[in-house]
């Protein structure tokens, strides 16, 4: 009688120790969908960045539409001009075009940096992505 109650013992003890390892499987599992839940979370607001940053884009290129129909207007208005007035007027476009230009490269400037990292940020959430589904293939 003993021995079969020492068989007894022995499986449950092994079923316990299978059990809290397979709690411990499961407990990683939770872990990981937590992780995965955060990189969804993250990976959204890198698409609505992404969509703000095009609206701004679009913008930009609205601005510069705008900018060449007021050149077009000032070459209008500047053959009606008399040549002093002409001067005057060109010195003052030229400063004006000068500001609007540096205007316009930093702008481009700020969309080239903001596109190049969220590049980076949506490259490495996609890295943690895969990470977190290579690690949970692997555990199952």
């Amino acid at each position: 009688m003993s021995d079969f109650q020492s068989k007894i013992d022995e499986a449950f003890e092994k079923a316990s120790g299978e059990l809290a390892k397979l709690n411990e499987k499961l407990n990683k599992v939770a872990d990981l969908e937590q992780e995965l839940d955060k990189l969804s979370t993250n990976l959204n607001l890198s698409s609505s960045g992404l969509r703000k940053l095009t609206k701004d884009h679009a913008a930009y290129l609205q601005k510069a539409d705008e900018l060449n129909t007021v050149f077009k207007q000032i070459a209008d208005n500047l053959s009606d001009i008399k040549p002093k007035q002409i001067e005057q007027k060109l010195s003052k476009v030229e400063k004006q075009t000068k500001e609007l230009g540096e205007q316009i490269l930093n702008v481009e400037k700020s969309v080239h940096s903001s596109i190049e990292k969220l590049k980076t940020f949506v490259f490495f959430i996609i890295l943690a992505v895969a990470a977190v589904f290579a690690s949970i293939t692997y555990m199952l």
